[in-house]
């Protein structure tokens, strides 16, 4: 797969993560809980689906478990870290830092194991934060900032750097579907005691509520973290995670095309400067030729 396609891939999962939010706060009545559990839920059934027999043998499990578990944990801490610093601090700041911050710990942990990221990789990472910090704050006059907030925030960026980068580590040796399917296993398995009773104590689920958990689960978790892993397996980590800044990209397109709310020439300018960062990040040299990329198409039948 070429460097291009790869960064097409990474892009439309981002953007396609940027749906979630405007769905579940159109159209779910569910808590965040729940709706964690039940999209990792159904995430995993989904890849596990497309999978096709395609996971990995169990002594391949066995031999990269420690790998599975960290990008399980950092999908169900995430979401977890990311819901209770909004509840402290607000979308705003908790975007900026939660999301903000992602790229800089995995470019700092690529450089820490392996080498120095290219100068590519830094300018397209500077353009792509400082877009984000125009768009997400250009209309938070006042946000609110807590320690806690700040706190929880900073550890959102840590599970969502940690989950790239053990999708990175892992997807040489199985198919994306099958990879993620165990991921979202295991982050379904993790957030069962919270979001599990929650799910149950909710009662019988409206019928938008059973729509929205299948498409959180299927389509901005399933397919999004498909194209996002496939675009991993070829850029590596540290600049898939900074195309991920173009989520709160589709976020907004949606906001400003079906919910009527209008944004400030700050914040196209934000945009600008987000959609600016993609043709860099496909630029950038790619990773250690020894670490064969995965093909998104499941590699065993």
């Amino acid at each position: 797969m070429s460097r291009g396609a790869a960064t097409v891939l990474a892009a439309t999962g981002a953007l396609l993560w940027g749906t979630l939010g405007p769905v579940v706060s159109a159209w779910s009545t569910l808590g965040s809980a729940e709706t964690a559990f039940a999209r990792s839920l159904v995430a995993a059934l989904t890849l596990g689906v497309v999978a096709r027999g395609a996971v990995a043998a169990r002594s391949h499990v066995r031999d990269h478990w420690r790998a599975l578990l960290v990008g399980g944990v950092g999908l169900a801490g995430f979401q977890f870290a990311y819901f209770a610093a909004v509840a402290e601090s607000g979308v705003a700041v908790s975007t900026v830092v939660g999301i903000g911050l992602a790229p800089a710990m995995t470019g700092a942990w690529s450089w820490f194991t392996s080498a120095r990221p290219a100068a590519t990789w830094m300018v397209g990472t500077g353009v792509a934060s400082a877009g984000l910090v125009l768009l997400v704050l250009g209309s938070a006059s006042g946000a609110a900032v807590s320690p806690a907030g700040i706190g929880w925030s900073v550890l959102a960026a840590g599970f969502f750097s940690a989950q790239a980068l053990a999708i990175e580590s892992v997807g040489a040796w199985g198919s994306n579907s099958a990879v993620l399917a165990w991921m979202f296993l295991v982050a379904a398995f993790l957030m069962a005691p919270i979001g599990g009773p929650a799910l149950w104590l909710s009662g019988a689920l409206a019928a938008e509520d059973l729509v929205v958990i299948a498409y959180v689960g299927v389509v901005t978790a399933g397919l999004a973290y498909w194209l996002f892993a496939a675009g991993v397996a070829v850029l590596g980590a540290a600049a898939a995670v900074t195309i991920s800044l173009l989520e709160p990209v589709g976020a907004v397109v949606l906001a400003v095309l079906f919910l009527g709310e209008g944004q400030s020439p700050v914040q196209w300018l934000g945009i600008v400067l987000l959609i600016a960062c993609v043709p860099v990040m496909a630029s950038t040299p790619g990773q250690d030729a020894s670490v064969p990329p995965v093909a998104p198409e499941p590699a065993q039948r």
